[in-house]
């Protein structure tokens, strides 16, 4: 249990203050931070900012209800045909987590050039750390992958910004020589 509220955490800490000036207490916040999912996490960096603010909690909320009573509603239809799903079925739905999740994050962040750095890092790094060490796989390519891609990413943009600082520069001095 501790471990999925850490797993969760940052998406919480992006979250919150997208939902904060709604007008109500912190026991609404407090609330409505267990709703915090995948796929509510992605829909709400994605809806939130045009909502207006009084409503952006009520309009999680309304997700966070909905994705998990889906939820709910599909585990235990699940379960219940457990047996009757053929082993193919099973591998090809049990796939379907990590590839929702990266196309969700090609889809809804990666709008950046560090964030598509760690995303290309992070997929490419990922079977490799599971090789090295399997019981820390996602930490390592997480930490590793992500810090890489950042960094590339911040050099990347400090180098195009010194492109573009020396091109400025070069075309004052030759508009000024002429």
């Amino acid at each position: 249990m501790a471990l999925t509220a850490v797993r969760l955490m940052p998406m919480t800490v992006i979250l919150m203050p997208l939902l904060r000036g709604h007008g109500g207490g912190r026991l609404r916040e407090l609330a409505t931070v267990h709703f915090v999912g995948v796929t509510q996490w992605l829909e709400g960096l994605r809806r939130l900012p045009e909502v207006p603010v009084h409503l952006r909690l009520v309009h999680y909320l309304g997700i966070g209800v909905s994705v998990s009573s889906g939820t709910l509603a599909g585990s235990a239809l699940g379960y219940l045909l457990t047996d009757a799903v053929p082993a193919w079925v099973v591998a090809a739905l049990l796939f379907m987590t990590p590839l929702y999740f990266l196309l969700s994050l090609i889809e809804t962040s990666s709008r950046s050039l560090t964030d598509r750095y760690a995303l290309v890092l992070g997929v490419t790094c990922g079977p490799l750390a599971y090789l090295v060490a399997p019981d820390f796989d996602l930490l390592i390519t997480g930490l590793g992958a992500g810090t890489l891609g950042w960094m590339l990413g911040r050099a990347r943009l400090r180098h195009a910004e010194g492109v573009s600082t020396r091109r400025g520069l070069l075309k004052r001095n030759q508009e000024g020589g002429q």
